[in-house]
């Protein structure tokens, strides 16, 4: 994953998802302010491009928080636009505008989605910028719940 990027707030209720899914619980993770030290909770994640980052467990956003997961193309690049319920909103930007500055950590199935550095507090939602539309369409269904046993 190449970017993330938070979404204004938005005037309309966002569209619901055409089929009701359900979502795996986001955990987000934080680096260390920079020049501390990881704290002893850290856990050493390795990014995509082969970074390894201390990441330390802050908060979970329940799966039930998370209103839709879309697959799309956003201006010219594939995406996926993650959008979330009023609690899971609030909870992220309060976690977004506490921590501006450090890199946060997306983690579901116990793997690192992205991690990139919080420019600003996010509000009902964020976007993920990936290399095509497959890349997009298959990190959107990992976060699915499957009802299969």
């Amino acid at each position: 994953m190449s970017a993330l990027v938070a979404l204004p707030a938005c005037s309309q209720a966002p569209a619901e998802p055409a089929v009701s899914e359900r979502y795996v619980d986001l955990e987000l993770h934080l680096a260390p302010p920079a020049g501390a030290a990881p704290s002893s909770d850290a856990r050493a994640w390795t990014t995509d491009d082969g970074r390894t980052l201390q990441l330390r467990h802050v908060d979970t956003i329940p799966g039930a928080e998370i209103r839709s997961i879309r697959a799309e193309v956003v201006g010219d690049h594939p995406a996926v636009v993650f959008e979330f319920t009023a609690p899971g909103a609030a909870q992220l930007k309060a976690l977004t505008a506490d921590h501006v500055g450090r890199m946060l950590g997306l983690v579901a199935n116990d793997q690192l989605l992205l991690a990139a550095t919080i420019a600003g507090p996010f509000s009902d939602g964020f976007q993920v910028t990936t290399d095509t539309l497959e890349d997009a369409d298959r990190l959107r269904r990992s976060l699915v719940v499957s009802d299969a046993p």
